[in-house]
């Protein structure tokens, strides 16, 4: 309970993320169990009326929520939040939102219960309505986090398993039995591939399309992220950059030809097409391809 949250509870995105799925389930959850239906303004109002309501109300809450989430996230440089904290955290949050509903109910809807009974009414439903929104997305959270240590923790043993290729600067040696896991731009485990299947990785705007071979068939597949992010992870490998859109296993170059002032690159497959080599890599391929292959 002492222990420090994980860090992907701090980041103003998850919990943007977050905040959405519970206006989103909040506003579902209200109009089916209908928790104000005790109030009178609920009794003499039309469907519509009730919706207005219920989404205002659920509005209020969820700001307050954006700016408590925003204040944790932002105090986060100065001190670190354990478990039992952060509880304690959700649990003001809860009350003031508590608060919130009961202004709203006992003053502006002018309700005939007193602001007691009101505010006990909202304490048993703000937990009961958060539980679940809340449970739901720090499970997902949990197995999105579990997924990325698990890729990290792969290409870690990677690394120790090779020592010399993180000073070296250099491509090593390939071993079959290396094996490659892509990740997305936001660190999720996309495709696990052997080095020795991988032939190239080509940009696409926003994507990059990575072409191995399965089956003897050269294969595409698609992932969000960037030839820049996942340059330095491919480079221990044997993965060297020719050209600003395109990334190559050098033991799969077969020949290296330049027609009319332009280098390219031919794989060992014919379903590879040729690979262009840009001036600013051409010495490094050259240097590469007669030293190691």
């Amino acid at each position: 309970m002492y222990s420090r949250i994980p860090d992907y509870l701090l980041k103003i995105g998850t919990n943007i993320k977050i905040l959405i799925f519970v206006a989103i389930f909040s506003l579902i959850f209200v109009n089916i169990y209908s928790p104000f239906i005790e109030s009178s303004f609920y009794t003499s109002s039309s469907s519509l009326h009730q919706f207005l309501y219920s989404t205002i109300s659920i509005l209020g809450g969820v700001m307050i929520l954006l700016g408590s989430r925003l204040l944790m996230c932002g105090l986060k440089k100065k001190f670190e939040l354990s478990v039992i904290q952060y509880c304690l955290w959700l649990l003001c949050e809860i009350f003031l939102i508590a608060i919130l509903y009961t202004i709203i109910i006992t003053y502006l809807l002018k309700d005939h219960r007193s602001f007691a009974h009101v505010f006990q009414h909202s304490l048993i439903f703000v937990p009961l309505l958060l539980s679940v929104p809340y449970i739901v997305s720090y499970l997902y959270l949990a197995l999105k986090d579990r997924d990325v240590k698990i890729s990290h923790l792969t290409q870690k043993q990677q690394l120790a398993a090779n020592p010399d290729m993180a000073e070296s600067g250099e491509p090593i040696e390939p071993g079959e039995d290396s094996i490659i896991n892509f990740v997305d731009e936001k660190d999720n485990l996309k495709l696990s591939v052997k080095q020795e299947y991988i032939y190239y990785l080509e940009s696409a705007n926003n994507y990059v399309n990575i072409y191995y071979i399965h089956n003897h068939e050269l294969k595409r597949f698609m992932i969000r992220n960037t030839l820049k992010n996942l340059e330095s992870m491919l480079k221990p490998y044997g993965f060297v950059r020719c050209h600003r859109s395109y990334i190559v296993n050098i033991k799969k170059i077969k020949i290296v030809r330049n027609e009319h002032d332009t280098f390219y690159l031919d794989l060992d497959h014919d379903s590879a097409g040729d690979i262009p080599i840009s001036k600013t890599y051409a010495e490094q391929i050259m240097k590469l391809f007669s030293t190691k292959i």
